[in-house]
């Protein structure tokens, strides 16, 4: 059986044709749109995009803090007057409101089908309109999520504690607190280290505190002893103002972290303190929050992040916290509440926030912590909006939470190391929380906290996760998460061994600090094994390890171009890395990264594009196209897991295995030389052995005649032994794939019998305004 695939660009749009049992259409959609996306890196820009169709009732409004056309390093003080109209002239107000934030969440549901427009007014310090925006206007989809958000103007009296769970929530907490159940077992191990804390009578620390109060939370009504030790140790720590994070250098995490410890505990411990010890706590821990919020508000106000960006994010998060369980005893903080949720709820990164996406499982993934943990979790509970149900948040939720175990076994894209290693960090706590799951949590916390102290918060998450989740989670297989610059497909999500699947990453979000390099890079994985992996691994920020292998391109899967990875970018640079393409289908996942602006001048890129084809959800097709303002070389670089096993390699042919999944590699052109290294070789020559290097076999594909055009087709098919493909080389733009007695005919080059028509896509790409020549500013 042959299937003819063929892609080309009509004028109508681009199309896919077959010919055999299965017939893929691409229309122009293919090529994306780049409106709603910022144009710099953390760039809280203009939202929605002008006279986009939004499928979020209400949407979240965003805009620049200054009303230049780039933000200014010191930012001005603005309040904003927003107003949304039926008419362009705004004379049918539908809802008008001066805020000090750049980020609104809090319209009222509006008219499916229906065109809105709006406008913002820069007010300066006397009150006096400084500058008006032209009026922009969006439409609502007749088919768009609906939540009514308005709910923030007037937050409700929620009661103590309200952190996770509700006092209406405690009587059935407590009758499952000794289950034999997941909630069970978790209860009963915080009580167990709760009662070693009580024997000794004193505490040493909040993490001990934050312990006793989760006890004294679920057993409080039997055992007192939590609340006796607890209790005096708070106080303490609020009347002597210990570790106040404006006190520590740097913005301290123990600072930080020890605040948000004490923003729980105080909601915990609430029903044990006095009138007088809770004064006393609140009237410090809200001074805390006030800090943090002011602190962490820069992230709003700043239109790029510096190299304190992800701080700030973390000081925004934990002041949060306090500002959830404080503003009803200090109403000051409730504009610092509503500051916070607005951002959460409405910045432009299209999963919140995009530094935790793009900096991985390790420090993002605690990034993405933190948002469920201080906002989204008591959105849900306290305030019954379930924002597990949006499309933004639901679906990323749904397919995450059924991917992860899926062959993830080793971390997602970013920094990792120390505990964080396993893929179970893949962003697994923020999104079973988003989705309501309790099992995919309880595996989180069972799996990736292995060795770490059990976290004290899972008995009262586990239980509020515990009642089945009204929609029954869809069998999601793929997602496009376009604004993060993500794609990521299996094949079976019910079912690790028997799944294929892929990752994908060209992000336009910039990788300063613990963000990587690794634009074009992705991860495969067959069957519960993992076939190509992320070998950088995040060891002592800022030394020569870091720098020279985890922070460089050269550990990741993906090109060196004249022997550069690619520039270490500050977040001026006005663009990083582009999905630009994506199709999806039962027999087609397609996808195309441009990552050419991503190089430092002296790699001498004009463009880059990886174009990627999951092709039956059985296996991968990779172009690359990079073109050079003069003649020069590219290296593609592979790195597979310790446990696989090289059979052969010559050439642009590699045949591997790990376990009992085999895999043929074939990159069928000639003048390639290909070389392997168990060694970790950084950037500047030196072999890093440390134990943060994860051990990995490190394989490179070079062209050996310099030209100003490199092509690279790759053919990559997981197979098991009874099963072995056959992959025919027609030319370097062309291959026959036979699998599993099924034969594809695929390829690239101008529209024609069987190709890719990966110009055209490019030439559609730039019209869109999506790709292109490089723009940079200074050495990126």
């Amino acid at each position: 059986m042959v299937h003819n695939l063929q892609v080309a660009i009509m004028a109508m749009g681009l199309i896919v044709l077959t010919v055999g049992c299965f017939a893929a259409r691409i229309g122009d959609e293919a090529c994306l749109d780049p409106a709603g996306l910022r144009t710099h890196t953390r760039y809280v820009d203009w939202g929605p995009a002008d006279n986009a169709v939004v499928k979020r009732n209400p949407p979240p409004l965003t805009w620049p803090w200054d009303p230049g056309k780039l933000p200014a390093r010191t930012p001005g003080k603005w309040r904003f007057r927003l107003t949304v109209a039926r008419d362009v002239r705004l004379l049918q107000v539908v809802h008008q409101d001066e805020v000090d934030f750049n980020v609104y969440a809090m319209l009222p549901v509006l008219k499916a089908g229906r065109r809105y427009f709006w406008q913002v007014q820069w007010l300066n310090e006397k009150g006096n309109t400084a500058a008006t925006s032209t009026v922009r206007s969006f439409r609502i989809a007749p088919d768009a999520d609906s939540y009514d958000l308005s709910i923030l103007h007037d937050l409700p009296t929620l009661g103590h504690p309200r952190f996770i769970c509700r006092p209406a929530d405690l009587p059935a907490i407590r009758a499952a607190r000794s289950a034999d159940s997941a909630f069970g077992r978790a209860a009963q191990a915080t009580r167990a280290r709760a009662d070693k804390i009580a024997a000794k009578g004193t505490v040493a620390n909040p993490d001990e505190l934050r312990t006793l109060a989760a006890a004294h939370l679920v057993w409080g009504d039997v055992e007192p002893r939590y609340a006796q030790v607890a209790v005096p140790y708070l106080v303490k720590l609020c009347e002597e103002k210990a570790n106040r994070p404006e006190t520590m250098p740097a913005g301290s995490y123990y600072g930080i972290y020890n605040s948000g410890r004490m923003f729980e505990c105080y909601d915990w411990l609430y029903d044990a303190m006095t009138q007088q010890q809770r004064e006393v706590c609140a009237a410090e821990l809200a001074a805390r929050a006030v800090s943090l919020c002011r602190s962490g508000r820069s992230v709003i106000e700043r239109a790029a992040a510096h190299a304190d960006g992800s701080h700030q994010m973390e000081w925004l998060t934990q002041g949060t916290a306090g500002a959830w369980c404080l503003y009803e005893e200090h109403p000051e903080l409730k504009p610092y509440l509503l500051m916070a949720v607005n951002y959460w709820l409405g910045q432009p990164g299209p999963y919140s926030q995009g530094e935790g996406w793009v900096e991985g499982p390790g420090y993002g993934r605690s990034h993405l912590m933190y948002v469920a943990q201080e906002v989204l979790a008591p959105l849900q509970v306290g305030l019954g909006i379930p924002v597990s149900e949006y499309g933004r948040w639901g679906n990323i939720a749904r397919f995450f939470a059924q991917l992860t175990p899926i062959g993830e076994d080793r971390e997602h894209y970013g920094d990792g190391g120390s505990y964080w290693h396993k893929g179970w960090q893949c962003n697994i706590n923020l999104l079973a929380t988003t989705a309501g799951d309790a099992e995919s949590y309880t595996r989180f916390v069972l799996k990736g906290h292995q060795g770490y102290p059990f976290p004290t918060q899972m008995p009262t998450r586990y239980y509020y996760f515990a009642p089945p989740p009204q929609q029954q989670l869809q069998a999601e297989t793929r997602l496009l998460a376009e604004g993060s610059g993500f794609v990521v497909a299996h094949s079976n999500c019910r079912d690790a061994a028997g799944s294929v699947g892929f990752s994908f990453k060209c992000s336009p979000l910039g990788w300063t600090n613990h963000c990587l390099p690794e634009q074009g890079s992705f991860c495969l994985y067959a069957w519960g094994e993992e076939l190509a992996t992320n070998t950088g691994s995040y060891g002592k920020y800022g030394s020569a390890q870091d720098v020279n292998f985890n922070k460089h391109t050269i550990s990741k899967n993906s090109l060196l171009i004249n022997g550069h990875g690619q520039a270490h970018c500050r977040a001026e640079n006005p663009w990083e890395g582009r999905i630009v393409a994506y199709h999806a289908d039962d027999d087609l996942i397609y996808c195309c990264g441009s990552f050419g602006n991503c190089y430092p001048p002296a790699a001498h890129v004009v463009a880059a594009y990886r174009h990627f084809l999951f092709v039956r959800r059985r296996y991968f097709v990779i172009f690359d196209d990079v073109v050079l303002t003069e003649p020069g070389t590219v290296a593609w670089l592979y790195h597979l897991p310790t446990d696989c096993v090289v059979d052969r390699l010559a050439g642009g042919a590699l045949d591997y295995h790990s376990n009992d999944v085999a895999v043929a590699f074939r990159m069928p052109r000639d003048g390639i030389r290909s070389s392997m290294s168990d060694r970790a070789v950084g950037a500047d020559g030196n072999d890093y052995t440390e134990e943060q290097i994860r051990p990995a076999t490190h394989l490179r594909f070079e062209t050996t005649s310099p030209d100003v055009r490199q092509q690279f087709l790759t053919v990559i098919i997981p197979y098991r032994a009874t099963s072995r493909p056959v992959i025919r080389a027609i030319d370097r733009w062309h291959v026959e794939v036979t699998v599993d007695g099924v034969t594809d005919r695929i390829g690239f080059g101008p529209a024609k019998d069987d190709t890719v028509d990966y110009e055209a896509i490019q030439k559609a790409a730039m019209r869109r305004g999506c790709a292109g020549a490089p723009r940079r500013s200074g050495a990126g």
